[in-house]
């Protein structure tokens, strides 16, 4: 019975917000645009993310790379010196290098798509944003245009 008030009183409600909306064109454009400008605000600071974890990746990659060149050079200097063990520690730690090379590289190749993905995105949505723009504009005109025509 209660649910059936509130269904009810939902309806009645909503039939109001219909009626206020007719009468005030305008204001559902505020709204839809303010509605389109914080999604926009909200995939600009997810696009941020992913630029920044893409920058971290690439930061790491290059340390991994500098840290693998410098084993590299060692475990041949070690081989040099007849230092076998020394040299195969070396040479593991390169191995254990360039696999985290090759999956920061695979990491990095999708964080790059996906950054190149947002920025399109963004660009798209702040293109919807002003057509919404432009197009509240043309409609309020054409109302107001129509509301004269009718005095």
């Amino acid at each position: 019975m209660l649910s059936r008030f509130f269904k009810l009183l939902g309806g009645k409600f909503s039939r109001w917000i219909k009626a206020r909306e007719a009468r005030d064109p305008e204001a559902v454009y505020e709204s839809a645009i303010s509605d389109r400008v914080q999604r926009y605000h909200q995939l600009k600071t997810a696009a941020a993310g992913v630029i920044y974890m893409r920058n971290k990746l690439e930061r790491e990659l290059r340390e991994k790379l500098a840290e693998m060149k410098e084993v590299d050079e060692e475990a041949g200097q070690a081989a040099d010196m007849n230092e076998d063990q020394c040299a195969l520690i070396l040479i593991q730690r390169k191995h254990i290098l360039d696999g985290d090379c090759t999956r920061l590289r695979e990491e990095l190749g999708e964080l790059t798509t996906e950054a190149e993905d947002a920025k399109k995105n963004l660009i798209s949505f702040k293109g919807e944003i002003e057509k919404l723009k432009v197009e509240k504009v043309r409609m309020i005109a054409r109302m107001r245009n129509a509301q004269a025509r009718v005095r």
